[in-house]
């Protein structure tokens, strides 16, 4: 499948004398290869899918139903949320739609439905991202367009006539490379500072410290390090020895060992699962020989329904075309951080679609007041009663997003009769263990300000990089430290937005009693 001795050589001799590289290169982007790998990868990515969303059911249809506020994509605003009837229904589609793959019964009408119904839901809220999220929407798209169901399918049992063993090579290459790319740019996304000094991954290891298995290993003071650069010289070197014919073998059972080990240490879903299922693609032909004797060689000729709509030249260059720009994208997006000043786990600017996973861990305190400039009232807004569970983890640790939610305040304050309303948000974070600091300007209304469409956000205040890392706080000894630092800007120095600087403001917040009110005892508003 991939570029051996005698791949380099059929491209090189592909083609007229004299023809033009993307011809050449089509020659061996469509030239039909046994699908067994496709089918295999349709077969688990259907199963794991629907197991994954019977599994995930009740929070992914809050996540789909109307609710107080959400916090879109830039771009998809207009995607509206369903009645939770709707909502309910669109779950069940889509489990089963993953049915459908699974089976290969009305496949292309089930991987269509699939990916245009996930990647919806996937782009409703942006609280609720997560990178394997996105690497499902893709994978989805990389089968709604290939042939996946020509073989192992109830749509060969219905239609005996589009069976074939054969598929144009790039329908397997697309989702193998759409995979290679999360390892590739998360293993770069790991050379920064913090990582290499083992930071956070030694306190998300030492929460693993009383597991009977490995705990006397996680809690070792090197362990850290350990971990860190191994995770990141895997994900960096797993990918060429994927590619390479001699050490695929050993890369694969590596990777099997790697993501059984994350899933048993880390609730990080069905990431490992279905990186385990991506395997399959990566097949060495003689291991594929076994269950396909006689169809792994190409032929002149692809024995592939779908091959006569790449025959042309024409055909082939778009599609060649629109393989370019597809990876162009993959690349682009996940290096774009870099051309915006600030630490990209602070500032969250670039962070989306980048595969930095796991790589910050960011504690933080959100407060709100709603204040009335004309009088001085200020009144403390308790943001958890408007967010679902995921935005209220999601909330504070996200600087655009904080300014939506002031926007959001604000109107509902004009709605209700104040007009001229002023927002005072304390945004106190800690990023891997270093001092709390203010993350959004103190001195500011957030929900005036202006959220650029590119660049760096001037309200954010700069993280500071040269403190000390790796000490964390919990619980009283974070709010004390939280505590303080607002006593200190607020009361002490003054630091409030203009409109209310100078005035006399006053605290009309009805006092909450720790009998009736749970979380005076957990540090009132304190995640």
């Amino acid at each position: 499948m991939w570029l051996t001795r005698k791949h380099q050589a059929d491209v090189r001799t592909s083609g007229k004398p004299g023809a033009a590289p993307q011809i050449i290169w089509g020659d061996w982007l469509f030239a039909p290869i046994d699908n067994l790998r496709l089918v295999l990868f349709r077969i688990a990515f259907g199963c794991l899918l629907a197991v994954d969303l019977l599994q995930s059911w009740d929070w992914r249809v809050v996540m789909l139903s109307r609710r107080p506020i959400r916090f879109p994509y830039d771009g998809f605003g207009w995607l509206p949320l369903l009645p939770n009837t709707a909502a309910v229904i669109l779950q069940a589609v889509l489990v089963l739609s993953c049915l459908s793959i699974a089976t290969g019964y009305r496949f292309r009408l089930g991987a269509v439905v699939f990916f245009v119904g996930y990647t919806y839901s996937f782009l409703v809220d942006r609280a609720y991202f997560n990178n394997h999220f996105y690497l499902i929407a893709l994978f989805a798209g990389w089968l709604a367009i290939s042939n996946a169901h020509h073989r192992w399918s109830l749509d060969v049992q219905r239609c005996p006539t589009i069976g074939c063993k054969k598929t144009p090579r790039w329908q397997i290459l697309g989702p193998a490379v759409q995979m290679a790319i999360p390892y590739l740019f998360g293993g770069l996304a790991k050379l920064n500072p913090d990582w290499l000094r083992g930071e956070p991954v030694r306190a998300q290891l030492w929460e693993l410290v009383d597991h009977p298995l490995y705990g006397s290993l996680v809690s070792q003071p090197w362990s850290g390090i350990l971990f860190a650069w191994g995770g990141m010289i895997f994900d960096m070197l797993i990918v060429p020895a994927l590619l390479w014919r001699r050490s695929r073998v050993l890369a694969i059972v590596l990777l099997i060992f790697f993501h059984v080990t994350n899933s048993l240490m880390f609730s990080i879903g069905i990431f490992p699962w279905l990186g385990i299922a991506t395997t399959v693609l990566y097949l060495p032909d003689r291991l594929l020989y076994r269950f396909s004797p006689g169809v792994v060689t190409t032929n002149s000729e692809p024995e592939s329904a779908g091959t006569p709509l790449y025959a042309s030249r024409r055909n082939r260059r778009l599609m060649i075309g629109a393989l370019a720009i597809w990876l162009s994208m993959q690349c682009a997006l996940p290096l774009r951080h870099h051309l915006i000043p600030g630490n990209v786990g602070w500032t969250r600017e670039g962070f989306y679609f980048a595969w930095t996973m796991k790589l910050d861990l960011k504690s933080c305190f959100l407060g709100f007041h709603i204040c009335d400039p004309a009088t001085g009232a200020c009144l403390a807004i308790d943001h958890n009663k408007d967010l679902t569970d995921y935005q209220r983890y999601w909330l504070p640790r996200e600087p655009r997003g904080i300014v939506r939610y002031a926007r959001f305040l604000k109107e509902r304050a004009r709605r209700e009769g104040l007009p001229d309303a002023v927002i005072v948000c304390d945004s106190v974070c800690a990023l891997n263990g270093r001092p709390y600091q203010y993350m959004l300007d103190p001195a500011v209304d957030p929900a005036t300000v202006t959220i650029p469409s590119w660049g760096h956000a001037a309200w954010i205040v700069p993280l500071q990089v040269s403190a000390p890392i790796g000490n964390y706080k919990n619980g009283q000894e974070k709010e004390a430290e939280v505590m303080e630092m607002i006593q200190r800007t607020r009361v002490a120095a003054g630091v409030f937005p203009p409109r209310l600087r100078g005035r006399q403001l006053r605290d009309v917040t009805p006092v909450v009693d720790p009998k009736t009110d749970p979380r005076a005892a957990n540090g009132g508003n304190l995640p």
